[in-house]
């Protein structure tokens, strides 16, 4: 099998660079200020946004899923 390089890639391999440089120096200036808990903090909550980012079609047919079966959860027994 032969791959190629397409532009596409190019962009994957440029974001994945700067976020990467991004979270670097955020991630040393809270370890720094003794604040690193909130380095995780912050990084949970941004992952939902990349993923509705990423998958819109997708996330929006498993929100639905996931809100249906709500229902569900109550009948079924603790544990």
């Amino acid at each position: 099998m032969t791959w190629t390089w397409t532009t596409l890639d190019t962009w994957i391999v440029v974001c994945a660079a700067m976020a990467g440089m991004a979270c670097a120096v955020l991630g040393n200036f809270l370890v720094l200020r003794k604040m690193s808990l909130m380095g995780d903090a912050i990084s949970h909550a941004l992952l939902p946004g990349i993923v509705a980012a990423v998958y819109p079609d997708r996330f929006a047919n498993e929100l639905a899923d996931v809100l249906s079966g709500l229902p569900v959860r109550e009948y079924l027994p603790p544990g």
